[in-house]
């Protein structure tokens, strides 16, 4: 299982970069191990994003389009890494963008970079949909065991937020 961080030419992902100063505007998870010697190109790739939701894509497709700025790779057995992939998909297979979410998290990283104090919750966020750094979640238990704290609430954590979390 590896964690990627992306970036692309899409406007969302400059105005992410551009309002954070951050390399990176996407978080997603690579399954490496779901299938033994599965050639890269056909590594599975899950994400959520504005027009699909969460979705599951191969990571040549996702290398069209975008550009691996971080990656963390967990050292786990095939057998842990289909664990996982199963939790992830209960959990987040089938939920919508989050759209209100984002629109809340945009306008609060506005508000930051002109010197407003950054928000501690995301009032607009919803439960039932997810952007691609809520999809954290799944792993809390799993990153927790291995001394890594997620805040309380990701509502509000971008994506380079989470790769410093984490690396």
């Amino acid at each position: 299982m590896i964690f990627l961080w992306t970036t692309s030419n899409r406007v969302g992902s400059k105005l992410i970069r551009w309002g954070r100063g951050d390399d990176c505007s996407h978080f997603s998870v690579c399954w490496d191990q779901l299938v033994e010697d599965l050639p890269r190109e056909h590594w599975l790739i899950t994400e959520s994003r504005i027009r699909s939701g969460v979705k599951a894509d191969w990571l040549s497709v996702v290398e069209k389009t975008s550009a691996i700025q971080h990656q963390i790779k967990f050292d786990i057995s095939p057998s842990d890494e289909r664990s996982l992939y199963g939790k992830f998909i209960k959990e987040m297979g089938g939920k919508q963008y989050d759209s209100d979410g984002v629109v809340f998290f945009a306008l609060s990283s506005l508000a930051e970079k002109l010197g407003f104090p950054k928000a501690s919750k995301n009032p607009w966020a919803s439960r039932r949909n997810v952007f691609c750094t809520e999809t954290i979640e799944v792993f809390r238990d799993y990153l927790n065991g291995l001394g890594a704290e997620l805040p309380e609430r990701t509502g509000l954590l971008e994506p380079h937020d989470l790769y410093e979390l984490l690396k």
